[in-house]
């Protein structure tokens, strides 16, 4: 009688804490301002990737969060560089030198065992430099995204508090990372 006892308080007790998290018992809504994004991003500049006879530099990126969307975005500038004074006249593509924007986006991951939150995935969705040659436009593209790829491929944003108790027992599921009111709102737990 006292084992069914026992066990049935171990049960009860696992149910409880199953409807208590299920009713958002064990969930933290974590919000991310621009300024603190813009500030773990910009550690990853400039971004420099040199090919064949181009260089391309991407510096300065401003953080964009739009309503609504799961991603990050970030504009950036860019320039592109011929070597050599002049070898763009030579070569006949013009200047040495081209300026210009891209925009990047990219997703957010939350990894449960570091309790860190990532963005990832970086990817060029627009690049626009002002009187960019056509013949060379490709290439520098698919460069681009090499640089991208591989500067911003998983930048931390944030790490869970392992001594708040909250954060603590939210630390196993990303529930949603939407952008509402200018800032990531990300919601974790059970």
């Amino acid at each position: 009688m006292k084992k069914i006892t026992f066990l049935t308080l171990i049960a009860m007790a696992a149910l409880s804490a199953f409807l208590f998290a299920c009713k958002g018992g064990f969930s933290r809504t974590l919000t991310f301002t621009r300024n603190e994004i813009q500030n773990k991003v910009e550690e990853k500049f400039p971004i420099k990737r040199s090919q064949m006879v181009v260089t391309l530099v991407l510096t300065d990126p401003n953080v964009v969060l739009e309503e609504g969307s799961n991603q990050i975005g970030l504009k950036a500038d860019a320039e592109a560089k011929l070597p050599g004074s002049g070898l763009g006249s030579l070569i006949g593509i013009g200047h040495d030198s081209y300026k210009g924007t891209v925009y990047i986006e990219g997703d957010v991951e939350y990894d449960p065992v570091e309790g860190t939150f990532y963005f990832i995935k970086g990817k060029i969705k627009e690049i626009s430099i002002e009187g960019f040659p056509e013949q060379i436009k490709k290439p520098v593209s698919e460069m681009a995204n090499i640089a991208v790829g591989n500067n911003l491929a998983k930048v931390p944003l944030f790490t869970l508090n392992e001594k708040d108790m909250k954060e603590r027992a939210a630390r196993f599921f990303l529930k949603s990372a939407k952008v509402r009111n200018g800032k990531l709102e990300v919601v974790v737990g059970l």
